[in-house]
């Protein structure tokens, strides 16, 4: 994939992307400790009409996304550093399908290409874009991911949206770890002396298997099922143009209300719509919130699904798969 510098950044800083031989730029391992600033026998070479000059890459490039190749006056752009400084306006305005960049600690990355890509969906690459989505990108990824994003290193933001936090250094990691292996693994042996270390694996990894799938099952009745709605992106604005609490009221089905048992048992999780609304609220005080939101939503004709029951629930979701599918069809 060929990664173009956007013109925006070009306005603001000297460029020296000329540095960037054809495989670094297209396999993202750029950054920005290794630039490295083209020799006059590059220069030479691209005056003699080499192909394959490092400059005559970047003009190749930058004439191909209607990029600048030459100053106000006429001139050639001079050498330019690979990173440029991105101001929260610059960043604000890269917010569409079209140009959607975020920050993450202070960088800035053009992720409209890999939007279509992205394992999460498009919509949430276009949700965050234009923002400084730092704590949404650390709160669901790890290193494989950062990884993957270095690839789309543009710039570097200038300013702050939000607050932010370092790198996490090696007592938080430490600290994690500990947790981990004193909670699923120490734990056992020490409230069961001498038990197989064989039954205490098989017991963690059956206990991993059935809550992932039991969870997973419960978000997909919840969230991708046939009466929900699906929120569109506006293609000029790259905006989800409706109320966020609206939104998460419409995008959600509740079920089993009734059933005291289903409510414990998923942890309030069937009251979803009230559960997105109000996260900060207490899962045993949240039926208790259902009532009001239900007619309150009736008030303002928002639609509230829910299902009598779990198994209704996973039934729209079943309904969901078996239309998508189908062939594409006009209804």
């Amino acid at each position: 994939m060929s990664l173009a510098i956007p013109a925006v950044l070009l306005s603001t800083v000297p460029l020296s992307a000329a540095a960037l031989t054809e495989s670094e730029l297209s396999d993202g391992s750029y950054s920005e400790g290794n630039t490295r600033q083209s020799s006059p026998d590059a220069e030479d070479s691209d005056a003699n009409g080499s192909p394959d000059g490092p400059d005559a890459a970047v003009l190749r490039r930058r004439k191909a996304s209607n990029l600048p190749t030459s100053s106000s006056s006429g001139e050639r752009c001079p050498q330019f550093n690979a990173l440029a400084d991105v101001s929260l306006e610059q960043l604000a305005a890269a917010n569409t399908s079209s140009k959607a960049w975020v920050a993450v600690r202070g960088k800035v990355y053009n992720l409209t290409k890999f939007a279509s890509r992205h394992p999460g969906g498009k919509a949430i690459i276009l949700m965050g874009a234009g923002k400084d989505v730092t704590p949404l990108f650390e709160t669901s990824h790890g290193p494989m991911e950062e990884r993957t994003l270095s690839k789309f290193l543009v710039g570097t933001l200038v300013g702050k949206a939000v607050p932010s936090f370092p790198v996490a250094d090696e007592f938080s990691k430490t600290l994690k770890a500990a947790f981990f292996f004193a909670s699923r693994l120490a734990l056992p042996f020490y409230i069961a002396p001498g038990v197989s270390p064989i039954r205490v694996l098989g017991a963690f990894a059956v206990s991993d298997a059935v809550f992932s799938f039991t969870f997973g099952l419960i978000s997909q009745a919840s969230h991708v099922v046939e009466d929900v709605e699906f929120p569109t992106i506006d293609p000029v604005t790259g905006n989800v143009e409706k109320d966020w609490m609206r939104l998460q009221v419409e995008t959600a089905q509740d079920y089993a209300h009734d059933s005291a048992v289903t409510t414990f048992l998923v942890g309030a999780l069937n009251f979803q719509a009230v559960h997105h609304l109000f996260p900060q609220v207490a899962q045993p005080y949240i039926p208790q919130i259902a009532p009001i939101v239900i007619q309150t939503c009736k008030e303002f004709g928002v639609k509230y699904n829910i299902k009598p029951t779990l198994w209704q629930a996973i039934g729209g979701h079943i309904g969901l798969l078996k239309l998508m599918g189908e062939p594409p069809h006009e209804h």
